[in-house]
């Protein structure tokens, strides 16, 4: 047995198939905190049959890393790679894991903003004076607002940083961001649509986007919560659409259980929603709602996953008994649009209120 100190030492050891050479080390169990002995196999004693052939193969497989890498030495992307393949991005606490549109927005600051700047350099050499710099960077010349600044690019950065501290990487009291102030208000402020400004927006839009938003507009929900419906959770019957799911980039959870519920349905909500659903190639009960059909599926009836911007080119076919959005049809979005806006006048401050509010003002700055 040839052993290095500090640097974990090797051992061979008789199997079946042959010796092998093990690379033993010690590290600190995380369950027990006691300190055991690891170790794991090269290969076969007559391919490294000395010292330096060993050493060459820890070095190759990276695993000198786990025994003789100094904190100061480990960059920040490698501490960002660990807190992604670990699992450690999605977890919020010990019994619950974060939605996914969540984790999708914090591996995107790292990798958009943080990785960039700050991948290659040691972390220890991160220091507050750097770091306030190029917050004040990505607000004046990237044009981001300070409320993303700071509640989403610092956040993420700090996310990673405490990863490392509690996997012993990094000193326990290192914080570099402890002595940085960053303004975290916004000067945005929600625009609420009257009912004409809302027939204005919807009659600008073509199908399935007009479903979509008048959907979004009559109840709340948002565009990922809208996006992971199927037709199963359209109740017609019971005048309500339950909500099971949500789709950021895939399907997952919601955003916490308060979402989880069914959401009230307008009679010209549903009349809209069931005339999409008769004239949708996807109409199955497990089918999306709004989909991105599959260019490489041949078979139309083929599964298909729901869009993030919504490619369907396909038109309504109008029926003169089903409401449209000109002639009649326009009276009908009238009476749900003021339903919408009563609801909002009559309950400032509720919570569904302050969704149907938000997502008015969304519609306004996205669409005119």
């Amino acid at each position: 047995m040839a052993r290095t100190q500090g640097k974990g030492w090797f051992r061979t050891r008789k199997q079946s198939k042959g010796e092998f050479v093990l690379f033993c080390y010690y590290s600190q169990d995380p369950a027990s905190g006691e300190r055991k002995e690891r170790f794991h196999k090269l290969g076969l004693v007559s391919q490294f049959p000395d010292d330096a052939s060993r050493w060459t193969e820890v070095g190759r497989l990276g695993l000198a890393k786990i025994i003789d890498k100094s904190i100061s030495a480990i960059t920040f992307g490698e501490l960002v790679s660990r807190y992604i393949s670990s699992g450690a991005i999605g977890q919020k606490t010990l019994a619950k894991k974060k939605a996914n549109g969540t984790v999708y927005v914090i591996r995107h600051n790292l990798e958009e903003y943080c990785v960039p700047r700050w991948g290659n350099t040691p972390i220890c050499e991160i220091k507050p004076k750097a770091l306030e710099e190029w917050l004040l960077y990505l607000h004046e010349k990237k044009g981001l607002g300070w409320t993303t600044v700071s509640t989403k690019v610092k956040q993420a950065m700090q996310g990673v940083l405490k990863y490392g501290r509690k996997e012993e990487l990094l000193p326990a009291d290192f914080d570099p961001f402890r002595d940085i102030d960053c303004e975290a208000s916004s000067n945005y402020e929600a625009i609420t649509c009257t009912p004409e400004q809302t027939l204005e927006i919807l009659n600008q839009l073509d199908e399935p986007e007009f479903i979509l938003t008048l959907l979004i507009a009559a109840t709340g929900l948002s565009i990922s919560e809208a996006l992971g419906l199927q037709w199963a959770d359209v109740e017609y019957d019971r005048n309500r659409i339950v909500v099971r799911r949500s789709w950021v980039e895939e399907i997952g959870n919601c955003k916490n259980v308060h979402r989880k519920a069914p959401v009230a349905m307008h009679p010209v909500l549903g009349a809209y929603l069931n005339h999409w659903h008769m004239e949708t190639m996807y109409a199955r009960p497990t089918d999306w709602i709004f989909v991105q059909p599959n260019s490489k599926e041949q078979n139309l009836a083929a599964a298909v996953s729901p869009a993030s911007r919504i490619c369907t080119r396909r038109r309504l076919r109008r029926a003169s008994s089903i409401p449209s959005k000109n002639g009649t049809g326009t009276e009908s979005l009238f009476v749900l649009a003021t339903s919408i806006w009563q609801e909002i006048q009559s309950s400032a401050g509720a919570g569904t209120t302050c969704g149907i509010v938000w997502q008015a003002g969304w519609f306004q700055r996205a669409w005119m």
